[in-house]
């Protein structure tokens, strides 16, 4: 896993594209053996009036993700748990007017390792040599939101992320108009092309959220063989090189910019730029 990661997010609401995700965070840590982990989250309302809370809880699961000791496979599991827990409790407290739930994508990176961590409505998709594979939670249990479910059970799965793949962790809504041609053209598509591929679908949704996780030698490659970078984004869409570097983890909102670790400064792109 290369230690340069490139991102970039599109979130649409009412057929207007914006650069405030509260649905989106980004945390990043160092492992008992200093090895470099990061996590990125995308969440949705798994009920009506549950926005409204959705940025507090995105941040709170970052902020576990800081401080939670244990195996890196192992804390998102147990943090997910956790706030499920708490979320319930609310809920079993408050009228149906004050309850939330949610669905999740948690994707989890190390040099040594890539894995995706899913809980009720949610859609992710990773591509690899020569597929894209979608990923969502296959089981009942795991089907069911934070918040619900008597006990959270979240979906575990390892993936390979390669050095020309891309990460979507994207609103489970998206799976209707993603439909088989459109997952063929993503398969070609270069990572600073695909919310500019996919935004005259997603459009068309009331609201929808993306993010797109890619090693920066990817973009790079696709660039470079002119298969992508003379594209504009749409707005709301934005992008940000992550550097290696050895400053202390920090836990934030992705917005329209990422935090670079190792510099301080933001170098921010256009899709193409």
């Amino acid at each position: 896993m290369t230690a340069e990661i490139w991102t970039a997010q599109l979130r649409i609401v009412g057929g207007e594209a914006g650069e405030e995700s509260p649905e989106i965070a980004f945390a990043e840590r160092f492992d008992s053996g200093n090895r470099r982990a990061r996590l990125y989250i995308l969440a949705e309302p798994g009920r009506l009036g549950s926005g409204r809370f959705i940025g507090e809880m995105v941040t709170r699961i970052g902020e576990d993700f800081l401080t939670a000791e244990g195996s890196l496979t192992g804390i998102p599991q147990r943090i997910l748990r956790d706030r499920h827990a708490e979320l319930r409790n609310w809920n079993q407290r408050n009228l149906p007017k004050d309850q939330a739930s949610y669905g999740l994508s948690c994707l989890v990176l190390r040099e040594d390792v890539s894995f995706l961590c899913q809980l009720g409505p949610s859609l992710a998709y990773v591509r690899g040599e020569s597929t894209l594979a979608q990923h969502v939670p296959r089981e009942k249990q795991s089907g069911r939101p934070l918040g619900f479910a008597d006990v959270a059970a979240p979906a575990f799965e390892r993936i390979e992320l390669r050095a020309d793949g891309y990460a979507l962790l994207i609103s489970s809504a998206a799976e209707t108009v993603i439909s088989e041609a459109v997952r063929a053209r993503l398969q070609e598509t270069a990572p600073d092309e695909v919310l500019a591929f996919l935004y005259p679908f997603l459009i068309t949704l009331p609201s929808v959220s993306a993010l797109v996780v890619a090693p920066l030698p990817s973009v790079a490659q696709f660039s470079n063989s002119g298969s992508g970078g003379d594209s504009e984004e749409p707005v709301g869409t934005s992008a940000a090189v992550v550097a290696e570097g050895g400053a202390a983890a920090v836990a934030n909102l992705v917005a329209a910019e990422m935090e670079a670790t190792e510099s301080g400064e933001i170098e921010e792109e256009e899709a193409g730029g």
